[in-house]
């Protein structure tokens, strides 16, 4: 069975006239929402609502890789995120860190 997401992603980008502008078949355009919704659903979603949404790299793991976690506001809410993530970089700064090479 079709995951509920899956459906609503698919058939809103039908709507969005997707299917028209890229030279996809229906199948294709279900098989890469699909692929890019099991690996990032929560950016997909806010992208495909238009909600604000920001990834704040606010841990790293043993081998230095940032962690990232995703906070997500309603519709216009953006000002609330922009205040949050001021908040969170004066508690933890991230800017001067590098994933190592």
């Amino acid at each position: 069975a079709t995951p509920p997401v899956l459906q609503q992603v698919v058939r809103r980008g039908f709507r969005l006239g997707l299917g028209r502008v890229l030279p996809l078949a229906a199948d294709t355009f279900y098989a890469h929402a699909r692929r890019n919704l099991l690996r990032t659903p929560f950016t997909q979603l806010a992208n495909l609502t238009g909600v604000p949404a920001m990834s704040v790299p606010l841990h790293q793991s043993r081998a230095d890789l940032p962690i990232g976690v995703q906070f997500v506001a309603g519709l216009g809410g953006e000002g609330l995120l922009l205040a949050l993530g001021g908040e969170l970089e004066r508690a933890a700064p991230w800017a001067d860190r590098v994933a190592p090479t």
